[in-house]
């Protein structure tokens, strides 16, 4: 077996000190058969996340703890770590162990036997689940179920839910978009570009549930706003034009 790593694993964290500390065991068994590295993008969390990840690593050997220089949100934390990926795929997934691991390693085989350039784990696709079973994680899919049946038809997608950070891609296809968004908007840019640029992009179903540990960061209110302005300034631009990938270096 090549023992290169061919795929990086990227978990964004703020207060995910539990979490992690769960979830990346979870992670090294499961992907024992797969040469990977692990980056823990962490923003400064107070509750000693990075300090886990760097006992981890004692452990594991194959984890990086990621120091954005400034907190800006999940966009920029992920276009920080994305941008020093060397591995052929990278996978990212919220660390809060909403998804599951097992629906991990589903989504890495998936993108090499379609050789589809983005797989997304999507929620509202045949076969995918949101479990709700609290008023305000309710309140949440429904917003999410809207929202991705508007986004779809408005922004003209193959796709039945860009939202969850739960997607593999070759690191090829990052390089060629030209990604800027700091905020969760970058999650739907990341799939617009690819797709409006003419990189294969498809899903597969899984399963969302409420986080192990901690609250969640996402503040509806606050968000929901400014992704629309975002969303609507790629429609506007790209959607009946294309979008221009940037030259294979």
């Amino acid at each position: 077996m090549d023992d290169n790593p061919h795929l990086t694993i990227i978990l964004p964290t703020y207060n995910e000190a539990e979490n992690i500390a769960e979830l990346i065991p979870q992670i090294q068994t499961r992907f024992s058969g797969v040469p990977f590295l692990l980056f823990v993008v962490d923003d400064a969390s107070p509750d000693g996340t990075a300090d886990v990840a760097h006992k981890l690593h004692e452990q594991y050997g194959n984890i990086e703890v990621l120091t954005p220089p400034m907190r800006r949100g999940l966009g920029a934390a992920l276009r920080y770590a994305y941008d020093r990926v060397t591995t052929a795929y990278i996978l990212s997934s919220d660390s809060d162990m909403s998804f599951s691991v097992n629906q991990m390693i589903e989504l890495y085989g998936t993108i090499q036997a379609r050789e589809h350039d983005m797989v997304l784990g999507s929620r509202w696709c045949p076969g995918g689940s949101y479990e709700a079973p609290e008023f305000r994680i309710r309140l949440k899919k429904m917003a999410s179920a809207i929202g991705n049946i508007v986004v779809r038809v408005l922004a003209g997608l193959p796709v039945t839910d860009v939202s969850a950070n739960f997607r593999v891609l070759r690191k090829d296809a990052w390089d060629r978009i030209d990604a800027v968004e700091n905020t969760n908007a970058m999650l739907f840019e990341m799939v617009f570009k690819c797709h409006h640029g003419g990189l294969k992009v498809s899903s597969i179903p899984i399963t969302f549930r409420d986080r192990r540990h901690g609250d969640s960061k996402l503040n509806l209110i606050s968000e929901i706003p400014k992704f629309l302005v975002r969303m609507f300034y790629y429609i506007l631009r790209y959607r009946f034009t294309g979008y221009k990938l940037k030259e294979r270096s």
